[in-house]
């Protein structure tokens, strides 16, 4: 709700103030990371979480500065493509989207106050210029989002789980754990099985 002498300022974010946000992935969406970038991290470094400028935006003399807009703010970034094997991929939304900082405050351990925690928040998926709205493809680097309120926004690489990630992801969990399942299925498996049949056998007299 804004009042006759409200204003809204928007302002670009200095990439050293964006080092430190947190975009932690899960073990599985992290195997999809890894098949677009040479990482190991669960928590992706700012190199690859941003996908374009960050801005903060301000509103001030509303009745409440905090709350939503009565109308979203269109906004468009210029966004560094997702590329897989220098081929533009599918449905990008599915691995990009608008997000925003959110900040944790800090417990108390041990008698001693933690620092905040500042992360990225997946806060929509929707592109409105998209160019293929059946594949989901763009061919532009200009995306258009809804910016529904006050806050520092970019676009972020934080794909989700979708069916046709699946392959991927769990093919990320063999690969790292190759040796494990070679060695369980050609020798803890059919020794296991052997020792089975002869304690079967065994009860059956």
């Amino acid at each position: 709700m804004l009042n006759k002498d409200a204003n809204m300022h928007i302002k670009p974010v200095a990439l050293d103030d964006l080092k430190e946000v947190e975009n932690r992935l899960d073990t599985i969406l992290g195997n999809v990371a890894k098949s677009f970038f040479l990482i190991s991290e669960s928590n992706l470094p700012h190199y690859i979480t941003l996908r374009s400028s960050a801005v903060t935006v301000t509103t001030v003399d509303r009745f409440d500065d905090n709350d939503y807009f009565s109308t979203p703010l269109k906004f468009t970034f210029f966004v560094d493509l997702v590329k897989k094997h220098e081929l533009t991929i599918s449905k990008i939304s599915d691995f990009v989207c608008l997000g925003r900082i959110t900040t944790i405050k800090g417990i108390v351990v041990d008698g001693k106050l933690q620092k905040d925690t500042k992360k990225w928040e997946c806060v929509s998926r929707k592109i409105h210029n998209i160019d293929d709205p059946v594949s989901g493809k763009m061919y532009t680097n200009l995306f258009e989002y809804d910016i529904m309120g006050p806050g520092t926004y970019a676009v972020i690489f934080l794909p989700k789980m979708t069916p046709n990630l699946i392959p991927t992801a769990f093919c990320g969990l063999i690969c790292k754990y190759k040796k494990e399942v070679i060695v369980f299925s050609f020798f803890v498996l059919p020794i296991g099985f052997l020792i089975l049949g002869v304690i079967f056998k065994y009860m059956m007299l």
